[in-house]
């Protein structure tokens, strides 16, 4: 979870609209490094464990949307998957660990059996879980069906955490707002650790938003090499954060 997080954000954040609901105020994530060649096992093991168990909860309204995503972009952390469930509160947890008992109760030996020889499929170890809370995202229903998430997360400097969040109210939120209303991006948002522990995988701040395509990063790109307003974002940026640690990544949404 070093590159991601996220979000997602990414995530994180849903891949269903919240129309009849309140943004959710977290996204719970659990990444994971799968053996290579046994991607199709794991997105078995998703379909037949893990989508029945959030396609109910989501019907019965105790998440708002939940996902699968694959890294686009690749560099030394060893994460493959990623499996996100938007939050509507803390209690969403409970929720997610309680279905998850359940389920796992009512397995036969036989299920149980199977549901092991597919879970073989993950690198032992490598399972991290963390909780998104989002400071700033999206108010309006999305008007495109996501099939990507970038994440761009920063180190911001001990005491300049309220700076972060003024300067994406500033700059960024307009032109999320802006581009979501042409359908260019569909969730976005400004999110921090839920639980911080002092290790962070990191990262302290996350930027994160949802495209239907890729195309909508030529549009991003655009902006961001654009004007002089922009380079004082960057400049601003760079003063309250360590632009080392400052790292990108694109997810590809693969929800079976």
């Amino acid at each position: 979870m070093r590159r991601f997080i996220v979000l997602v954000s990414f995530v994180l954040m849903a891949t269903s609209a919240f129309a009849q609901q309140a943004p959710p105020k977290f996204t719970w994530v659990r990444t994971y490094t799968v053996e290579y060649g046994r991607e199709a096992d794991f997105l078995r093991l998703i379909r037949e464990g893990t989508k029945p168990i959030f396609d109910a909860l989501l019907k019965e309204n105790k998440i708002a949307g939940w996902g699968v995503a694959v890294p686009v972009t690749h560099s030394s952390d060893p994460t493959t998957h990623l499996v996100y469930a938007a939050l509507p509160d803390w209690g969403g947890a409970d929720d997610i660990a309680n279905a998850i008992e359940k389920s796992n109760a009512a397995l036969t030996p036989a299920d149980m059996k199977r549901i092991g020889e597919l879970a073989s499929c993950i690198r032992q170890g490598s399972m991290r879980d963390i909780i998104l809370r989002h400071v700033v995202q999206t108010t309006t229903t999305p008007t495109s069906q996501p099939r990507y998430i970038r994440t761009d997360t920063h180190v911001i400097k001990t005491g300049r955490e309220g700076d972060a969040v003024q300067l994406f109210n500033e700059w960024a939120k307009p032109i999320f707002v802006d581009l979501a209303a042409k359908g260019t991006v569909s969730l976005w948002g400004l999110s921090v650790h839920g639980v911080p522990d002092g290790s962070q995988d990191g990262w302290t701040h996350m930027v994160w938003y949802f495209m239907p395509d890729m195309a909508g990063q030529d549009v991003i790109d655009t902006i961001n090499e654009g004007s002089a307003r922009t380079k004082g974002y960057w400049i601003r940026l760079w003063d309250m954060s360590v632009p080392e640690k400052y790292r990108g990544t694109v997810y590809r949404i693969v929800t079976p």
